[in-house]
């Protein structure tokens, strides 16, 4: 019996079903303590009278409902008590106890169990952990799967919405520069103008009284005067517009402007979205690396372990070798071999010994046949 089918025997002895003095599957005369630790430790009630019913219904239920499927049953071996049948059977259950459903039954027969037990049944555990740890970085690679995919769509979404907004921007600020442009060159052409016909009034208006007189304007350089003066209403006039239509221009901007003060509220949960996205994957790929370094580590443990049962197996398997062709060696030309040629001369002579008996017996009824008949034939002559 292995260390390890030594401590899954104790495992289910300590449902208290099984007789404290059983310290071997060997120690087995019937089935009843295995079932009855089976009914109490997954909370059955037998289905049939008949034992062997409930040996194959046990049997079924385990191998369904364990994740090691390695194990096989022989039915007709078990049902005849092999030891090797029982101790495969008490490995099924232990495996089955291992399920999320009897998690804490499963701890508490594991906490009645001495140190040696326990690390005899540590690596099973192990297994079961690196199942769930397996299961969990698959559980993270989908959901950074998922998170990366929403990632895309929304980076996508948030490029569009921002280069259209850079466009709108462009458009818009090229447009007023063009007009801040125009309204410079005009701006000044008049204010030029303007200087320039101050300037002239000035000069009217400091003239003394006879130059006064003598500088009042003919006809021809009033009409001068009034069509300089109209000039300058249309240029003002112009001007007015302009800067109107500036006016109207810097409404639309701050109409642009608002629509992209919008746009950054509205796009804003997205880039909340997206950097609450960005920490959820780098998290996940830490417990992703954090996963694989654990697995790496428990890999190398168990290689290590595999190792040094490799190397105990060696020496003992080279003494079973040995025995063995002591063995054969005994039997072909040692005393058993003599002793064994003897039996068979003995064996022999007793088979001739025999059929020398049984040809006396027919002799020895042939005579007495004769003697009869030579009896009766004196009476009858008598």
């Amino acid at each position: 019996m292995t260390e390890f089918g030594e401590a899954v025997l104790n495992f289910v002895k300590a449902v208290g079903e099984i007789d404290s003095q059983v310290t071997s599957y060997r120690d087995f005369s019937d089935m009843s303590p295995i079932l009855n630790t089976y009914y109490k430790l997954f909370d059955k009630s037998p289905e049939d009278e008949d034992e062997s019913m409930q040996i194959r219904s046990m049997v079924r239920y385990l191998q369904m409902n364990t994740k090691n499927t390695e194990i096989q049953i022989d039915l007709e071996k078990l049902l005849n008590l092999d030891f090797d049948e029982i101790e495969n059977l008490t490995s099924l259950m232990f495996y089955c106890m291992q399920g999320d459903q009897y998690k804490e039954e499963y701890e508490r027969l594991l906490s009645k169990l001495d140190d040696s037990d326990r690390e005899a049944l540590l690596p099973v555990k192990d297994e079961g952990a690196n199942e769930g740890a397996l299961q969990k970085l698959a559980d993270s690679i989908r959901e950074f799967s998922n998170y990366y995919h929403m990632y895309t769509e929304l980076n996508s979404e948030f490029e569009l919405k921002s280069k259209e907004l850079a466009e709108k921007s462009d458009s818009v600020d090229m447009i007023v520069a063009e007009e801040e442009k125009k309204l410079k060159i005009s701006h000044s052409n008049d204010m030029f103008k303007l200087e320039q016909l101050k300037s002239e009034i000035s000069d009217l208006q400091s003239g003394s009284m006879e130059q006064f007189s003598v500088l009042v304007p003919n006809e021809e350089e009033s009409d001068k005067l009034q069509s300089q003066k109209e000039e300058l209403t249309i240029t003002v006039d112009d001007l007015r517009q302009k800067v109107d239509q500036m006016r109207e221009n810097t409404k639309d901007l701050e109409e642009l402007r608002k629509q992209r003060s919008n746009v950054d509220a509205q796009t804003e949960p997205m880039r909340q979205e997206y950097q609450s996205i960005l920490d959820s994957i780098r998290e996940i790929n830490q417990r992703i690396e954090n996963l694989k370094n654990e697995i790496a580590k428990k890999n190398s443990d168990l290689n290590a372990e595999i190792a040094e049962l490799k190397q105990k197996k060696e020496p003992r398997f080279a003494a079973i070798q040995n025995n063995r062709q002591e063995l054969l060696r005994e039997k072909s030309e040692g005393e058993v071999a003599q002793k064994l040629h003897k039996i068979i001369e003995l064996r022999k002579e007793r088979e001739e010994l025999k059929e020398a008996i049984a040809a006396a017996k027919q002799r020895m009824a042939a005579l007495q046949q004769f003697l009869l008949e030579g009896n009766l034939l004196k009476l009858q002559v008598a």
